[in-house]
């Protein structure tokens, strides 16, 4: 494309590198999702290679939002809250997770997932000075549905991106 701007993103390949750093990243998430969930690691298989495409798929999706949301010169970046709404969608429909006797467990992963990822992200921001005090408060019956959903109905990625903000709102 001739007319460009400076700095204007285009998508290759992730390296193994990237995708093992990222990997690395999303298993410090999702330790903290097995705490929740009270399961062990070896309780669970991961298809190594559904998460990376789906690392991949949310690195793309960062692109995107580059490309498509930056407005008069400034370039938009992907928030933490879509992030984490993009992790949640791409587990649900790609399910890279397995447990023998658990046939929900991307939709429990996915769900703690957002919401783990989504408090860490309010508790960051709360620890910033002149950070607003907020908490997510987070029902029992707020996480069965959420999986509920997440399982049964087809939930957008825009959706859950928009409740995701909404949420630390």
């Amino acid at each position: 494309m001739a007319n460009k701007p400076e700095g204007f993103p285009t998508w290759s390949p992730l390296s193994f590198v990237e995708i093992t750093a990222l990997q690395r990243k999303f298993y410090d998430y999702y330790a903290g999702v097995l705490k929740l969930l009270k399961l062990k690691e070896s309780e669970i298989a991961c298809d190594r290679d559904t998460l990376a495409e789906i690392i991949t798929r949310v690195e793309k999706r960062r692109v995107y939002f580059w490309i498509y949301y930056s407005e008069d010169g400034k370039n938009c970046k992907m928030s933490k809250c879509n992030e984490t709404a993009l992790y949640c969608y791409w587990i649900v429909k790609l399910k890279p997770f397995y447990k023998a006797d658990d046939p929900c467990i991307n939709e429990k992963i996915a769900t703690f997932h957002f919401v783990h990822r989504l408090d860490r992200h309010v508790a960051t921001e709360n620890a910033k000075p002149g950070g607003k005090a907020k908490t997510l408060n987070i029902s029992e019956r707020f996480l069965k549905v959420l999986s509920y959903d997440l399982r049964y109905r087809d939930i957008s990625k825009e959706a859950l991106m928009t409740f995701a903000e909404a949420l630390i709102s």
